[in-house]
């Protein structure tokens, strides 16, 4: 019942048997956007499978199950556990449910799904087909292992903060309108030079020409006063009268998830003090204020940029009915303000056709810029008009950066700014994604004030079907899952794109365990080879063999296993291979560390 703004703090949502029904289309929206950006749900059910499979939750569900049946054979959930189920247990578990397409079985018994994952958005669902407070279920010694397993592949990606454009670039955006500027030190340096000539001096020398120096005591105060309504007519005329909105609005929608990722920057610039209002129609939003917003002060007036999330002006949030922040705002101040939320995924539809040449694209309106970016590298498409065909370049290059002074045209540079930086090995979590970016009439908030608005809404479409250029072609490799011996966690790096790993990709003492699991998007090749190079923990030192030992497998069948010194190289066939998965689970002989990691093409 907290919605959309509890979800907002959790990690991972686990659903346990119980009355599903109670799930209203709120809630589910709520849990659809949750996982959308980059949450972990679970569900468990053993005798309540049928309530579940008609439950709402069904429909974002891998392998809904609309019966349940006695279960005696548990080696499937044993194998993906590593440890024996004690006693000979009879498990109501769900069946005769069929896993939708895309789905990952993890574990399975005689053609029944036992726990099956998929992905969905940047998150991931996982369904247990079995009541996990069964006695025999709760004393095992496998769970470790199998939890690993369904939530590290979720909590090591990347979330919304990740795949949304940097806070640091938007806020310069908003933020970068002339009124904005502080004053100039020499402008103010001259002002307060000529103040002071003009209220000493020259006053002086004139009364004393005149001979009237007596009357000091009524020019002063006549020379302050009208210097400060100069200098009050000079902000006028610098600052302008009209108050300044400026917003970009960032959707994220992903193919087959109803529900789309919102997250908007505000920017109010107002020309005179008064109560500020600002409301989103939106119930699902999470609003954030920060006057200033520390980390994005471009011009570091405030502090230096040094101050931490401290909120100058008084404002009060609101979520009900409508999401608002209210606010005394203060004459020539800028206020950003940022929402997170979910919205209906209906901005238009793209695809990329079958065999990834050209991407299909059709909005309501003609986006003033289309790309396609995948693999920290980026291409602009050629527009048809609102709805058409664009192609897709076999090599694209990243383009050259501009910078200017109107959202519209910094939109470009915004977009391919943190895949800059993953083309230089920085960062490695880019998506495939074709971004859209089309003028706003107005804001999507309701203000109390006039503002004369510039406005932009970006569209990031990720779709299943990705182009098969060889060239486009990548492999994903994440920590599932680690046992420690001595009980203390091994370290690892959880995370990486490329073909290779950048760093040490896990630290293991005698004993210890750890499970990677390679994703290769598209398998273009017949055949890749999989590398394993280990280190000793000391760099100095040199004793002894690295030995460890090593399982390969995808889905439920193990391609290889065997013993390893310092180094593994082994080819893996492509028809050996489910779903493009790949799973390694290396068990270390002695203290050593995993330097290396890669699955290359070819044999």
């Amino acid at each position: 019942d907290g919605g959309p703004q509890y979800l907002a703090s959790v990690d991972a949502l686990v659903i346990r048997s119980g009355d599903f029904s109670r799930i209203s289309s709120e809630n589910l929206a709520a849990i659809q956007g949750f996982v959308a950006a980059g949450g972990a749900l679970v569900t468990t059910a053993g005798v309540d499978s049928p309530k579940l499979a008609q439950s709402r939750l069904a429909e974002i569900l891998p392998a809904p199950q609309p019966s349940f049946e006695p279960l005696t054979d548990l080696s499937g959930l044993e194998s993906l556990g590593g440890a024996k189920i004690q006693g000979s247990p009879v498990i109501l578990a769900g069946h005769g449910g069929a896993a939708v397409p895309g789905a990952e079985i993890l574990a399975s018994s005689g053609g029944r799904t036992l726990i099956a994952a998929r992905d969905y958005g940047l998150g991931r669902i996982a369904q247990i087909n079995l009541d996990v407070g069964e006695p025999h279920l709760r004393a095992w010694s496998g769970w470790e292992r199998v939890w690993s397993r369904i939530l590290l592949p979720a909590l090591a990606r990347p979330g919304l903060d990740e795949i949304s454009m940097p806070k640091s670039r938007v806020a310069e955006m908003v933020k970068d309108i002339p009124q904005t500027d502080p004053v100039p030190l020499r402008t103010a340096t001259l002002f307060i030079f000529v103040y002071i000539v003009l209220v000493g001096p020259v006053n002086y020398a004139l009364l004393a020409k005149r001979k009237r120096r007596t009357l000091l005591w009524a020019t002063i105060p006549f020379v302050v006063i009208a210097f400060t309504m100069f200098g009050v007519m000079l902000g006028y005329f610098s600052r302008g009268t009209e108050n300044i909105l400026r917003q970009i609005e960032e959707i994220h929608v992903f193919e087959g998830v109803p529900v789309a990722l919102v997250r908007s920057y505000t920017l109010d610039f107002p020309s005179a003090s008064g109560l500020d209002r600002l409301s989103f129609d939106n119930a699902s939003a999470t609003i954030r204020t920060v006057d200033p917003p520390p980390p994005y002060d471009r011009y570091g007036h405030y502090s230096y940029g040094r101050q931490t999330a401290t909120e100058i002006a008084p404002r009060r949030i609101s979520y009900a009915p409508a999401p608002s922040v209210e606010r005394r705002s203060n004459k020539w101040t800028s206020y950003l303000t940022w929402w997170d939320g979910i919205a209906d995924a209906q901005f238009g539809s793209v695809s990329v056709s079958q065999d990834g040449t050209a991407v299909n694209y059709e909005f309501d309106e003609t986006p003033v810029y289309f790309w396609l970016v995948k693999d920290a590298r980026a291409q602009p498409l050629n527009l048809q008009g609102a709805s058409g065909t664009a192609k897709i370049a076999n090599t694209p290059n990243l383009p050259s950066f501009r910078e200017e002074r109107t959202i519209s045209s910094a939109v470009r540079d915004l977009v391919f700014f943190p895949k800059e930086y993953a083309a230089r090995g920085i960062s490695g979590r880019e998506r495939a994604a074709i971004y859209a970016y089309f003028y706003l009439a107005r804001p999507v908030v309701n203000t109390s004030r006039n503002y004369r608005t510039e406005a932009g809404r970006i569209v990031a479409f990720y779709p299943s079907t990705l182009p098969i250029s060889s060239s486009w072609a990548q492999t994903q490799m994440s920590v599932i899952g680690f046992a420690s011996k001595s009980g203390t966690p091994s370290q690892s790096r959880g995370y990486s794109y490329g073909y290779e790993t950048e760093s040490n990709m896990a630290v293991l003492d005698e004993g210890d365990m750890v499970e990677l699991q390679f994703k290769v998007t598209p398998m273009l090749e017949s055949a890749y080879t999989l590398r394993v190079n280990a280190i000793h923990q000391d760099r100095w030192s040199s004793q002894g063999v690295l030995e460890f030992e090593y399982e390969i497998s995808s889905g439920s069948s193990v391609i290889s296993r065997g013993k390893a010194s310092g180094q593994l190289d082994t080819p893996i066939q492509a028809s050996d291979v489910s779903g493009g998965t790949v799973y390694l689970r290396i068990t270390a002989a002695e203290k050593l560390v995993i330097s290396s990691l890669a699955l290359t093409p070819g044999g």
